[in-house]
């Protein structure tokens, strides 16, 4: 929550804590780091939210704040519109597409899509050695396989075929 509450220093909130009656009302100031002890010879390192209130800076225990509400209602929903996409960015088989047609009347429509795949590449060599009584041909092959996926790979096993050879230079 201290780095959420970081990025959107300047903004008006309400939160509620259990010490305090009603809600505090606010404009976070930033966050702060400190050390408290805990227990014996324990130090534990905790965020405290500073808040510019009607009263002046004050500073509450993140740990103690059991509801935080932006008060400014665009802030607020486009902090839930975040969350929708990145929620949406979970499903990785799921896309979102949208289709929009101007003007009126019937009409044929056919819609396709590219997946994104990984691409190879072959190049051979042939070297015919001259000076040899018998000359043989020695063939070479190498295939160059780029990953232009977001996905990483580990593990992974791969089979290469190729119909059509395609000679190219690469560093």
């Amino acid at each position: 929550m201290g780095q959420l509450l970081s990025q959107v220093r300047g903004e008006r909130v309400e939160i509620t804590t259990p010490g305090e009656p009603g809600t505090i009302k606010g404009i976070i100031v930033g966050i702060e780091k400190q050390k408290k002890p805990a227990g014996k010879d324990q130090v534990v390192e905790i965020e405290q939210l500073n808040l510019l209130s009607q009263e002046g800076l004050r500073g509450v225990d993140l740990g103690q704040v059991q509801r935080l509400q932006f008060t400014r209602p665009e802030l607020e929903q486009e902090f839930r519109k975040a969350l929708e996409v990145l929620a949406s960015g979970h499903d990785k088989l799921k896309k979102t597409v949208s289709l929009n047609f101007l003007g009126n009347g019937k009409r044929d429509v056919r819609v396709g899509y590219v997946a994104e795949s990984p691409i190879w590449k072959t190049s051979y060599r042939l070297a015919i050695d001259k000076d040899a009584k018998n000359s043989r041909a020695f063939l070479q092959g190498w295939a160059i396989v780029e990953n232009t996926t977001d996905e990483d790979w580990n593990h992974v096993q791969m089979g290469l075929v190729s119909g059509r050879p395609i000679s190219f230079r690469m560093d």
